[in-house]
């Protein structure tokens, strides 16, 4: 009810504001006849500057939303990787048969640029991977997931993941 009031209150002032700017010209230019065409002008072309306003501020306000959102993704995954993602990336790495033989493919390198991360990401549907089922390093990979199953859980319950389709099923 406050912020109705606000509102109103905000909605009169400037429409009083506008009145008094009006009189002000007519008592400055006795020149009503300028005031009305001005004031039709005005009138005729506020549909299409609420329209501009909205656009530009409904723009925006999604650009900054997603931002925010990608913000909160990235921290998600950051925390993810860091307490649990290595780990079990490592583990996996030790099922991989030949991977000596991949890892220049694969294998980030210091002073790698953009085209060259883009250059592997295209390049991992195509490897060759083999891998060997090992009963020590699958245990291994039980105790780590079971280890960090909390830290899935209450990743799983952030809202901000549901956006990050991808991100969110590696979870499951």
């Amino acid at each position: 009810m406050k912020k109705w009031k606000n509102e109103l209150a905000i909605i009169i002032s400037l429409l009083l504001l506008s009145v008094l700017i009006y009189l002000v010209h007519f008592w400055i230019f006795h020149d009503f006849h300028h005031i009305s065409i001005y004031f039709v002008g005005d009138l005729g072309f506020m549909g299409i500057e609420a329209l501009i306003v909205y656009y530009v501020i409904d723009h925006l306000l999604k650009t900054r939303e997603k931002a925010a959102l990608r913000k909160k993704l990235n921290m998600l995954a950051g925390i993810f990787f860091y307490d649990l993602g290595i780990k079990v990336i490592n583990e996996l790495n030790n099922l991989v048969q030949n991977k000596d033989a991949q890892a220049a493919n694969i294998c980030v390198q210091e002073g790698w640029a953009d085209k060259d991360f883009l250059r592997v990401q295209k390049n991992i549907p195509e490897l060759q991977l083999k891998f060997q089922y090992k009963n020590e390093v699958v245990e291994n990979l039980a105790k780590v997931l079971s280890a960090g199953k909390e830290l899935i859980i209450r990743l799983m319950e952030n809202p901000s993941l549901h956006e990050h389709e991808i991100f969110s099923d590696m979870l499951m």
